[in-house]
């Protein structure tokens, strides 16, 4: 694996612009920088190793998996992190904005293209965990690029990662989260959650309110994902969820 040396970065004059629960994101006009804060935290080096391991799949995944240019390591050859290209034309898929049937449109288009990047890693053994719409990012052509890898589940390693979308929904509705199978099925449910959540908010944890929800009623694709939150809670456990190009709108659609 290509590395960097942590000292050779200069940091300081990198623009910092988040902070994790175990991490820090810096970048330049070309990189994103994402340095852990504990290299040495059983954590960390699993997340290294998955990410490592996502790397070696780069020519079966493709360029809209934007995976790590270089390692860092520090000055005792300890893997700290890692350096993505800097996606500077992009934007979260959570800002997209939907203001008539044209930008409906639009998003059943990246939604169709983002369910292909999606299928294409569960095909190859990858769960991602923290799949969400801020992990989703759009070009100006509108193609949807997947980010952030370190929390997947691959191989043999587990993920104990689901995404803060899909965590709420689960304590909002009374669902054990420590005894979900992290897996394909909550990948899916986690990105029906990001759609809707790009319509509604926060109101999804209330499915009363959005069943009622004009703009809901009058988009079927969003009807279906409100159906099948309920019976999730109905429920209480995660049944089989569809991939979102097998919602009946996005499928009919061009």
């Amino acid at each position: 694996m290509k590395c960097l040396l942590l000292d050779d970065i200069d940091i300081d004059k990198k623009e910092h612009f988040y902070s994790g629960e175990s991490c820090e994101l810096y970048r330049d006009i070309k990189y994103v920088y994402k340095i852990y804060d504990d290299a040495l935290h059983p954590w960390t080096v699993d997340k290294i190793k998955k990410v490592g391991l996502v790397k070696d799949l780069k020519s079966e995944l493709g360029p809209h998996f934007v995976l790590p240019q270089k390692f860092i390591i520090n000055k005792d050859n300890v893997y700290t992190g890692y350096v993505t290209k800097n996606m500077t034309r992009c934007h979260n898929l959570s800002s997209y904005k939907v203001n008539n049937s044209n930008d409906i449109k639009r998003l059943c288009l990246i939604l169709k293209e983002l369910d292909i990047l999606i299928r294409k890693a569960h095909q190859l053994g990858i769960v991602f965990g923290d799949l969400h719409f801020d992990n989703v990012l759009v070009n100006h052509k509108n193609k949807p690029f997947l980010i952030d890898f370190d929390s997947i589940k691959i191989a043999l390693m587990n993920s104990y990662t689901i995404s803060r979308l899909l965590s709420s929904f689960l304590k909002n509705n009374n669902l054990n989260i420590n005894g979900i199978c992290i897996g394909i099925n909550t990948d899916n449910l986690s990105i029906l959650l990001s759609i809707l959540y790009m319509f509604v908010g926060d109101d999804l944890f209330n499915l009363d309110k959005v069943s009622d929800d004009k703009l809901v009623m009058s988009i079927p694709f969003l009807q279906e994902i409100v159906d099948i939150l309920k019976e999730v809670n109905k429920r209480k456990e995660i049944p089989s969820i569809p991939y979102v190009s097998e919602l009946s709108l996005i499928k009919k659609r061009p």
